[in-house]
């Protein structure tokens, strides 16, 4: 009965961590174990050249000899991983506690050394993953002119990618908000930018543009320099739940309740492609960037495959609709031998129709 509200996966001393919050604001920090599939994964690797060595070697070497070779290696091995491990305790589980009702949590992408909390009643927070201590703590906005003090419900916060000093928010009550830790504890611009409840927001790679979207399916382009909203996303017809960026691509994507997955240029705000799959969606992401000779190397193959297959389309067409000159050749003896039979079948006939005229003289 307690939700999760935010995940992430983290490298730490060469281990992969898993760090999660819950909506009470239960926040854990838990190891993977990768030593057994590494393990398993080497003991394949030489469980099958120590059989390529035995075929080469025709029976030369003993497979109790390359079992114990291999035995041996995985134990050198498993010292050097402990050897090098800087402290067992950074490999165990740790756990904190922050103010409930957590709406998101977000991690720091640049230096994964922090993370940040919002929610309802829960003003935005940054907090040390290794001290486990506050950072940051943003204020409310000052009383209005009945000097009543305005409600706190954070739907969704995110780190600038460039600098992790400033982050973003947006509320249910229609606003986006963008902090500068050096600058203060209340918000450098706040806009109100919809009439309807803001669900979530993303930010561009190069930390000029801040997407965000409400909960009727409307998507904005908000200049982080000034402030302003610069455009709006159209062909959305319901809630979105999520966005995201791609790190590279000049691309976002938005998922929400109306099943559609949706791909937009940041730059013309056009719709690139949209595939409608089945279920109401929750989050988005896109894949890890590869390299580009990678991305080259596998344009190229996949060409190379096509021009094949072509060849090999083009040659069966041949084949079929082209007749080989031996075929040709018996085709044409066919039809000669099948003339040369209906001409003689005639001369019979005109021969016995002959014979019968005279017989009737």
């Amino acid at each position: 009965t307690d939700p999760i509200t935010g995940l992430h996966v983290i490298r730490i001393a060469q281990s992969r961590h898993l760090l999660t919050c819950t909506r009470d604001g239960h926040i854990k920090l838990d190891p993977f174990d990768d030593t057994q599939d590494e393990d398993n994964t080497n003991n394949n690797k030489n469980s099958a050249s120590s059989k390529g060595k035995n075929k080469q070697t025709n029976g030369h070497t003993s497979n109790e000899d390359n079992n114990n070779n291999n035995t041996s290696k995985n134990k050198r091995n498993r010292k050097n991983k402990v050897d090098s491990q800087p402290d067992k305790s950074l490999y165990d589980t740790k756990t904190m506690d922050v103010p409930k009702d957590v709406c998101r949590m977000t991690l720091e992408k640049q230096h994964q050394q922090q993370f940040a909390t919002a929610g309802k009643e829960h003003l935005l927070r940054v907090w040390d993953l290794t001290t486990q201590q506050n950072t940051f703590k943003a204020k409310n906005a000052p009383h209005d002119m009945l000097d009543l003090r305005p409600p706190v419900w954070d739907t969704d916060v995110a780190f600038f990618n460039q600098d992790s000093s400033k982050l973003a928010t947006t509320t249910s009550f229609h606003q986006v908000r963008i902090y500068d830790i050096r600058a203060g504890f209340r918000p450098v611009h706040d806009l109100l930018t919809s009439e309807y409840a803001m669900t979530t927001l993303t930010i561009t790679s190069n930390d000029q543009y801040i997407i965000a979207a409400d909960g009727v399916g409307r998507i904005q382009k908000i200049d982080t320099r000034t402030g302003r909203q610069v455009g709006i996303f159209k062909g959305v017809g319901g809630s979105i739940r999520s966005l995201y960026c791609h790190e590279s691509e000049d691309l976002v994507a938005a998922a929400g309740l109306d099943r559609f997955l949706r791909v937009y240029s940041i730059k013309n705000r056009k719709l690139v492609h949209k595939v409608y799959l089945k279920q109401k969606l929750n989050s988005v992401l896109f894949s890890a960037a590869a390299d580009k000779k990678e991305i080259e190397e596998n344009v190229w193959q996949e060409l190379e495959d096509q021009s094949a297959i072509n060849i090999s389309k083009q040659a069966k067409n041949k084949r079929t609709q082209v007749p080989s000159k031996k075929q040709a050749q018996e085709d044409e003896d066919d039809d000669e031998d099948e003339d040369d039979e209906d001409d003689g079948n005639e001369n019979e006939e005109d021969d016995e129709l002959d014979d019968g005229d005279e017989d009737d003289e």
